[in-house]
């Protein structure tokens, strides 16, 4: 689960990498409201390990480490 708030309802992108800084999954794409929003990600096909969720919108990114185990 990711959790965020966004000044203003605007697109967001929520993309996740693997450690080697390939693409693996967009977890959303889509327009989301003004304050705390919630994403979902659905682990289920990813091997454990290392990956980074990176959220961007119409202003600016942020990147976060993510591990995930079994």
């Amino acid at each position: 689960m990711a959790a965020f708030s966004l000044p203003e309802q605007q697109q967001i992108t929520l993309t996740i990498y693997d450690i080697t800084g390939r693409q693996v999954m967009v977890a959303a794409n889509s327009i989301m409201s003004e304050g705390m929003n919630q994403v979902s990600i659905d682990t289920s096909d990813l091997t454990t390990g290392i990956y980074f969720a990176r959220l961007t919108t119409e202003n600016t990114s942020a990147t976060t480490r993510m591990v995930i185990t079994r």
